[in-house]
Parts: structure tokens; C-alpha cells; sequence
């Protein structure tokens, strides 16, 4: 990757804008994984139920926090 900025020559007040910018980012990006999570385990457990395959209770799935 030859495009990195050159955070040095960043004022703080940039580098503090872009670090908020990024974090308020990357929470919701966090937040939206454990959705599909929670929906994954959710349609795992539907699919097991209509299969008869596994245990509904299967602990190894991640769990809806």
C-alpha cells in the first residue's frame, strides 16, 4: 500500500478529528457483527430444529450479547 498519509505532518486537531471519526466507525462496524452473529445463531438454530440435525442449545455458536 503505497497511499499511507503521513500522520506526522498531521495538526492534533486533525489527528484528533480522524481518531474519533475512526473509533465512532469502527463501534458501529462492531455493532453490526454481533447483529449478524446474533442472526447467524438465530437462523442456525431454526435450520437444526426443521433438520433435526444438532442440538438446538448448541453452545459453540456465539452468543447475542
Amino acid at each position: 500500500m503505497n497511499d499511507i498519509p503521513n500522520f506526522a505532518a498531521w495538526s492534533n486537531a486533525n489527528l484528533a478529528k480522524f481518531a474519533l471519526e475512526a473509533y465512532l466507525k469502527m463501534q458501529e462496524q462492531q455493532d453490526y457483527i454481533m447483529q449478524l452473529q446474533g442472526d447467524f445463531k438465530d437462523a442456525m438454530v431454526q435450520l437444526r430444529k426443521l433438520t433435526g440435525s444438532l442440538p438446538v442449545n448448541d453452545k459453540s455458536l456465539p452468543t447475542r450479547r
